[in-house]
């Protein structure tokens, strides 16, 4: 019985550790990509043609919808109580590309599936340490459609 608990360990340690190479489908060469862990499937916001500067460097997404719930681009579902102590990790730039799961909630989090015309900051920051604990390098801002949760941009289309 022990052995099947050190096995079934070493299995779940083996497959959130490969999730969180994947997550954020960064050097792929599509446009959509998948995303982190969590509930259920849901939407990438992919932002392409970012300068080489950006490449290593980190993107986090968030949004205010009219219903009054938030959507966020984040690696890994988002945890905490309310936005001022909300945390989730950013996704990586390879090859002037990145492609952010989006979530949503405020205090909860789910994958984003929504279908709204809404505008989205998207915050370059110096590393994955956390929203709110990574330095912003660079802010630009896009408006545009989510279909299914999915969205893409250029960065020469932000502003």
């Amino acid at each position: 019985m022990k052995n099947a608990l050190k096995l079934f360990g070493i299995i779940a340690l083996v497959a959130v550790i490969g999730f969180s190479m994947v997550a954020c489908g960064g050097d792929d060469n599509g446009g959509g990509g998948g995303g982190g862990g969590g509930s259920g499937s849901g939407g990438v916001f992919a932002l392409t043609d970012i300068p080489s500067e950006y490449n290593g460097k980190y993107v986090y997404g968030f949004q205010r919808l009219e219903n009054g719930s938030y959507i966020y681009g984040f690696t890994t579902k988002p945890n905490g109580s309310s936005l001022s102590t909300m945390y989730g990790n950013g996704c990586r730039i390879s090859n002037g590309k990145v492609n952010m799961p989006m979530w949503e909630g405020l205090s909860t989090y789910e994958r984003y599936t929504g279908n709204d015309t809404t505008g989205l900051s998207i915050q370059i920051k110096d590393s994955d340490a956390g929203y709110w604990e990574a330095t912003t390098l660079q802010v630009k801002n896009w408006r545009g459609t989510f279909r299914n949760g999915n969205a893409s941009a250029s960065w020469n289309d932000l502003q």
